[in-house]
């Protein structure tokens, strides 16, 4: 949740992948699952359904609102949280080729 543990999940996964292309997608729209976004590189490709977009723009102010009114902490946490637009956008599936290794995501 937010900038800080964005931050570390970019480290952790430097610890098992020195593959430079990140690809970045999220289940849905909760404030734990897309305010982190913001702490990876700014090459990595940030893959999200068209629906979840529209939530993500309509709700996401609300939530983190409403989120940051739990705890100091998650306060803190989601304090300097910039949203993050996917460079693709897709409403059932989204094909992927990388080179060597292909990939779908699904709505």
């Amino acid at each position: 949740m937010g900038p800080r543990n964005g931050q570390v999940v970019v480290r952790e996964l430097a610890k098992v992948s020195k593959n430079p292309q990140i690809y970045f997608t999220t289940t849905h729209f909760h404030p734990e699952h897309v305010t982190g976004a913001q702490a990876f590189p700014a090459n990595t490709i940030v893959i999200r359904t068209k629906v979840q977009q529209e939530e993500v723009d309509r709700k996401q102010p609300e939530y983190i609102h409403n989120f940051s009114q739990r705890t100091p902490e998650i306060k803190a946490l989601l304090q300097d949280v910039k949203p993050r637009a996917p460079k693709s956008s897709f409403t059932s599936r989204s094909k992927n080729d990388i080179g060597r290794t292909r990939f779908d995501v699904l709505q």
